[in-house]
């Protein structure tokens, strides 16, 4: 049996905006595997330490739907595994909207079940270009967490 500890996944400095850092290649992953599922919204998890994602692990979306999303028990399973083996925690879920905006739709609020983690939506604006966007929500609260991505 394995249990993951779920921390947050953020970083915040004296009233500040939040902040989530994460590299060039881990957006570019969420964003692939975004388009490689488009009609259908793309799912996954985030591994990391608070503040600092360090993998990005792509998943089935169960419900093949261009409007909703439920990770793939087996590949949300697999992931939970995969953090607690490298010693991460799980910090993060991302989905995206291939036909939507960046912001989180009232069933991704409603949807919201691990209130400690950063929610990020990729969207996608025009048929080669995708958005992206950070999010704490947190029993209906939604509140823009900055993302911070650098090249490392």
């Amino acid at each position: 049996m394995y249990q993951v500890t779920v921390k947050i996944g953020i970083i915040k400095y004296n009233n500040m905006k939040q902040i989530l850092f994460l590299t060039q290649s881990h957006k570019n992953t969420m964003i692939a595997h975004s388009e490689k599922t488009v009609p259908y919204e793309a799912c996954g998890l985030l591994g990391g330490q608070p503040g600092h994602v360090t993998s990005v692990y792509p998943g089935r979306n169960a419900q093949k739907s261009p409007v909703r999303y439920i990770l793939d028990p087996i590949d949300q399973l697999n992931a939970m595994k995969t953090i607690e083996l490298r010693g991460e925690e799980f910090i993060g879920i991302f989905h995206s909207h291939p036909r939507g905006k960046a912001i989180p739709s009232t069933t991704d609020i409603a949807e919201a079940y691990y209130p400690k983690v950063i929610h990020i939506i990729i969207a996608r604006n025009t048929r080669t270009k995708w958005s992206m966007r950070g999010y704490s929500i947190v029993k209906g609260k939604v509140e823009e967490i900055s993302l911070q991505i650098s090249d490392l």
